[in-house]
């Protein structure tokens, strides 16, 4: 019987995504709003993401964010 992914790797995925679609914003105001819009109570998923994010991707095109 195949199975799904785990509902943390599900929103791991998606905030890692937003990250990725707005990796070049100049206004990373309405990104920070989504991201914890999205995480919810998961604050712990949001940290990892987004600390991913800064020190894997940092860099001048992505700076802002």
């Amino acid at each position: 019987m195949p199975r799904g992914l785990a509902p943390d790797v599900i929103l791991t995925v998606t905030l890692d995504a937003i990250c990725s679609r707005n990796r070049y914003t100049r206004d990373p105001g309405p990104v920070i709003a989504e991201l914890i819009a999205t995480a919810g109570d998961r604050t712990d998923l949001l940290a990892e993401a987004v600390g991913t994010w800064v020190g894997f991707f940092e860099d001048d095109y992505t700076l802002t964010l």
